[in-house]
């Protein structure tokens, strides 16, 4: 089994015995800082939940994220997703969808010096690291970004 922090398996045996999604009070006198907490335990529940099989609670996480990625910038959620907590998580569904989008949303505006500076700020080659480049390429092909659907 791989490392599951314990907000994240806390929102999961809390859904067993409940069926509900609540998690633990995030840290922190910040509200960005309490964004960040429910938003790195929402994409470790959405990725367990599908490892199980746990339909709702995978639905119940997405809509988490739903709620949650329109109060972070893009580029906090990809500072957050290369974090090396996240090396085994698979990011998949509509947070794939939602970040490519985003990238190639900001990409059609960006110049190539900060393109290359990505580079240099996602060098852990993280799960996010393929979203990104493939999003990059996409967009390099001209084609359209995927539309994010909840």
């Amino acid at each position: 089994m791989k490392p599951v922090p314990q907000g994240a398996a806390y929102i999961l045996v809390h859904y067993l015995y409940t069926e509900r999604y609540e998690g633990l009070k995030a840290v922190g006198n910040r509200e960005l800082d309490k964004t960040k907490f429910q938003f790195r335990m929402a994409v470790h529940v959405c990725d367990l939940a599908r490892e199980y099989n746990l339909y709702q609670l995978e639905d119940l996480a997405t809509d988490e994220l739903v709620a949650l990625t329109p109060m972070l910038q893009l580029g906090t959620m990809i500072t957050i997703l290369d974090q090396e907590e996240f090396t085994h998580t698979k990011i998949s569904g509509w947070l794939r969808d939602y970040i490519s989008h985003e990238v190639m949303t900001a990409g059609k505006a960006t110049t190539p010096s900060v393109v290359r500076g990505m580079s240099d700020v996602m060098k852990h080659n993280r799960p996010i690291t393929g979203i990104v480049c493939k999003a990059m390429a996409r967009m390099g092909n001209g084609e359209p970004a995927p539309s994010p659907r909840p």
